[in-house]
């Protein structure tokens, strides 16, 4: 029988090392830094962008893993994933002397949501792109 942990771990531990980046940067308190706000703060598009990340780097092994998975059940399954990192995440920090915050959750949510959603339309426009393709081609052949 072959070794799966070379595949597991090419596949996986991307996604791995980016949560317990986020583990770590979620632990450390940090000093309050006046910075300009924009419509939103810096914090949420650091949020968005940490688990847009994230979500993306789930989607590859589930898709395109040893045991891949049809398109639609992968992209939920990565937003449902992180987005319910992103709440533990905001839970435990109460843990460690930090704030839950709820725009913080929704933030991953969305960033999150943002990923699976473009993952998927793209996903399904290079399918059609693929299969119009081959229809062509077939079509090429029997003339």
């Amino acid at each position: 029988m072959a070794d799966s942990r070379p595949n597991f771990m090419k596949n996986w531990l991307p996604a791995i090392l980016w949560a317990v980046a986020i583990l770590v940067i979620s632990t450390i308190r940090t000093p309050e830094i006046e910075t300009p706000e924009l419509f939103i703060g810096w914090d949420k598009l650091a949020h968005f962008f940490l688990y847009a990340c994230f979500t993306f780097l789930v989607i590859r092994p589930l898709r395109y893993g040893p045991h891949p998975m049809p398109l639609v059940p992968v992209v939920f399954l990565s937003f449902v994933g992180a987005s319910g990192y992103g709440i533990i995440i905001e839970v435990y920090q109460t843990l460690v002397e930090r704030e839950m915050e709820v725009a913080d959750a929704l933030a991953n949510a969305v960033g999150s949501a943002v990923v699976a959603s473009v993952y998927l339309v793209v996903s399904l426009n290079r399918n059609r792109v693929r299969r119009k393709a081959r229809e062509q081609r077939e079509c090429q052949r029997e003339d």
